[in-house]
């Protein structure tokens, strides 16, 4: 498996502030992006909700490559950081370029312990957008 990059929320922020060729790719789930995002992020969910729980989405792959060329600098998010890792690395694999993962995600990612090992979005950055914002949703995207 590939090396994919891990960066923290501030740094995530200041990639997107500095350099409109990065986007931010939320791979949570339809209702998990509804209720809070990055502002300007796309989502594209690496598992759908399902009547027990999430699921893989078959379709992951054909959008991202239909949306992004695989010379994209993309930057994948999702709740704590493991999806969009999956999604990183599955997307190396078709060649896509420059893919890094938002480490601790949304919500941030803890210990064994249970203790907040790194901040996530929310809590490092605040910045937070919510619903289906027009061009960005994935009822759109899909």
């Amino acid at each position: 498996m590939s090396n994919i990059e891990q960066i923290l929320p501030e740094e995530a922020k200041r990639r997107l502030d500095a350099d409109e060729e990065w986007t931010l790719v939320d791979v949570r789930s339809v209702e998990e992006f509804q209720l809070g995002h990055p502002p300007g992020a796309f989502n594209i969910p690496w598992a759908l909700q399902g009547p027990r729980g999430l699921v893989a989405n078959p379709d992951f792959l054909e959008v991202m490559q239909r949306l992004f060329l695989p010379s994209q600098k993309l930057i994948l998010s999702c709740r704590s950081g493991n999806r969009s890792n999956h999604a990183a690395h599955a997307l190396t694999q078709l060649g896509y370029e420059t893919c890094v993962n938002m480490a601790g995600g949304m919500v941030g990612s803890q210990d064994m312990l249970g203790r907040v090992s790194i901040q996530g979005w929310t809590a490092a950055v605040g910045e937070i957008e919510e619903g289906d914002p027009p061009g960005r949703s994935y009822h759109e995207l899909s």
